[in-house]
């Protein structure tokens, strides 16, 4: 009889517990519909991607590093972006006044010509979908592509080359509208600003520095798929601590034994290696140049001669680093599809 008892009162708890954990979830989930698509609730790809950085990098513009381009027409901005270029500003974004225009709108065509002419200056261009709080999202993206300049007369090829000699300083990104395919905002972002996962792409393939014996494996495989998904791959270095060689990469620095040495080979295996110091600053100096990292050509003909490194044969690295050049601390790498210049 006292089991029966025990069963009967396990059994009302058991009960109110279910219904006050019901209660509970309509409570949060309603409260949630009132707030931003980015801190709902119920979303569990918003949540993993509200504490992703590249995520909030996409849309932020603070006052403090970045500038908002005030304008009242459209025709105002051509004025207004080389304006900003040549004060050498960090980072500048134009929001749309209205999100009807495409990529071919002729409102938009003097923006559209800084990026091309950016292009072809090796710059990046970055087209991306708004993500409304979630990526999942499989839409067609528009493509920026060169204009050759055939047909076009002298005088207008050498008045282009000084109108937008300072495109060669900018990468760029532009923000569409995820149903519409229509514009939303476009971001010119120096290329010493910082790097190119945490300012033009949001969506880079992620790989940490943690182990040097997986570490070749790992980063080649990872180069191997992003090439198939057209993505950009970014090796951190938070847990290993690796700095940039302070000379030529030559055999002798290869046959150290230190944390940066797995790294030192990816550099020489690259099509082109660029390293500039980190700065996030609203306007920044016109000494900052990103530079060329060195190596011999025997250990250039090491490196090349294993199949191991053959997946960033087709590539360009951005090395960022905190400190001086030479002895720098390395934060990141980025490897991303090299462009063959004109």
């Amino acid at each position: 009889m006292k089991s029966k008892k025990v069963n009967i009162i396990c059994s009302s708890l058991f009960i109110s517990l279910v219904f006050y954990c019901s209660s509970t979830k309509e409570s949060s989930s309603s409260q949630g519909t009132n707030e931003k698509p980015k801190v709902e609730a119920s979303s569990s790809n918003t949540q993993k991607f509200e504490a992703n950085n590249n995520y909030n990098e996409q849309i932020s513009c603070h006052p403090t590093n970045c500038v908002q381009v005030e304008y009242d027409q459209y025709e105002e901005l051509d004025e207004q972006i080389s304006k900003l270029m040549g004060e050498n500003t960090g980072k500048f974004l134009i929001k749309m006044q209205n999100y009807t225009l495409n990529m071919e709108s002729k409102e938009l065509e003097d923006v559209l010509q800084y990026l091309r002419e950016l292009s072809k200056r090796d710059g990046k261009v970055s087209i991306e979908p708004y993500y409304m709080g979630t990526r999942e999202m499989s839409i067609p993206v528009p493509v920026i592509k060169d204009v050759a300049l055939t047909g076009w007369d002298v005088y207008k090829r050498i008045k282009n080359r000084i109108k937008y000699r300072n495109t060669k300083q900018y990468n760029a990104k532009v923000l569409i509208h995820p149903k519409h395919s229509t514009v939303m905002m476009v971001f010119f972002v120096h290329k010493n600003y910082g790097d190119m996962c945490n300012t033009i792409y949001s969506n880079c393939e992620e790989l940490e520095y943690i182990d040097d014996e997986t570490f070749d494996q790992n980063l080649s495989k990872t180069l191997k798929e992003a090439a198939q998904n057209n993505k950009v791959v970014r090796v951190n270095f938070s847990q290993k601590s690796a700095v940039l060689p302070e000379a030529k990469i030559d055999l002798g620095l290869l046959g150290q034994m230190n944390d940066s040495v797995r790294i030192y080979k990816w550099l020489i295996a690259t099509k082109e290696t660029k390293k500039k110091s980190v700065s996030q600053e609203r306007f920044l100096t016109f000494q900052l140049a990103l530079s060329i990292v060195d190596y011999s050509l025997k250990a250039y003909d090491l490196v090349k001669s294993i199949l191991m490194y053959s997946p960033a044969f087709k590539t360009t690295a951005e090395v960022t680093y905190i400190g001086n050049e030479k002895g720098g601390k390395i934060q990141s790498v980025v490897f991303s599809p090299y462009k063959e210049k004109e």
